[in-house]
């Protein structure tokens, strides 16, 4: 009886060793963001801003807190592409995740002030 109970103390405790339970979902971003950085195109760009907004979908549904910088990556990739309300959004969206980023998101905010001033003119 002993042993049975000893092999299944141990498969368990090998077993839940192999879970794997992360604090981030991440999706397939590194991946993307490799591709992204080699080969700066559209098609890569589209490619990633996919997954990270499936990152968003799947950090909600899992009640996971998206990863640290991943709001304020996405603001500046639509800050890119002149989309200055959005980029707004998602860097609040940083801010409010994280408050320790207050000052990185201020300056980056501040990149969206004068991005205004240039499609103003």
């Amino acid at each position: 009886m002993r042993t049975k109970i000893f092999i299944i103390t141990l498969v368990f405790i090998l077993l839940s060793g192999c879970m794997q339970n992360t604090l981030y979902y991440w999706s397939g971003y590194s991946r993307t963001l490799y591709k992204y950085k080699q080969r700066p195109d559209e098609v890569t760009l589209a490619k990633h801003m996919k997954v990270i907004k499936k990152i968003f979908a799947h950090s909600e549904m899992y009640n996971r807190k998206v990863a640290p910088g991943v709001y304020c990556e996405y603001g500046y990739l639509l800050l890119l592409s002149g989309d200055t309300k959005g980029a707004e959004k998602y860097f609040a969206l940083e801010q409010e995740t994280y408050p320790e980023s207050t000052k990185f998101v201020q300056l980056l905010m501040q990149n969206v002030e004068s991005q205004k001033g240039v499609i103003n003119e």
